[in-house]
């Protein structure tokens, strides 16, 4: 693969990459500002479509005010084995994006998973809520109970709870 790389490639659980991203267009849900993570310990899996080589240096997740409970982000397969994760991540800064970094992992172009568990439910992030959660699972969005940190074979199901979290990954070191 190729290792040149853009510095500043931000993907996320919402944008162009995301099997998601169309949320905005056909659904009345909004970007409500920060929400309480849904479930202690559920993992949230965002499908992505890279359509070419891509290197993942960090992951990055954007906190609300309440900066409580570790949080662990990861790229999983179409079969939803892990790839690469950062581990349970304390919580950083309110009100900013939180960046926590990983070993440079390349990847070919595919459909993967991003993947996000919280250990409790005190932690906001800045997500949009849907309004209606039969979107998440025309999206091929999935949730796990009890996987944190995120587990290294995931048993995903259908999502109950109709929360995206603004998170991803970077193939930048530095923002």
């Amino acid at each position: 693969m190729d290792d040149r790389r853009p510095t500043a490639l931000h993907v996320s659980s919402i944008g162009r990459y995301s099997g998601l991203h169309w949320l905005s267009l056909f659904d009345n849900g909004t970007m409500t500002g920060a929400g309480a993570w849904p479930a202690a310990n559920r993992a949230l899996y965002v499908p992505v479509y890279m359509p070419g080589p891509f290197v993942v240096a960090r992951f990055w997740c954007a906190n609300g005010a309440g900066l409580t409970d570790d949080r662990d982000m990861g790229l999983y397969d179409q079969s939803f084995t892990r790839l690469v994760s950062t581990g349970a991540v304390a919580a950083g800064s309110a009100s900013v994006v939180q960046y926590a970094g990983v070993t440079d992992a390349k990847f070919g172009p595919g459909r993967y998973y991003l993947g996000m568990s919280v250990a409790g439910t005190t932690a906001t992030f800045i997500r949009i809520a849907p309004a209606l959660l039969a979107t998440l699972q025309q999206g091929g969005m999935y949730d796990e109970a009890s996987a944190h940190p995120l587990p290294s074979a995931a048993t995903p199901t259908t999502p109950d709870t109709a929360y995206i979290p603004l998170f991803g990954f970077t193939q930048s070191d530095s923002v």
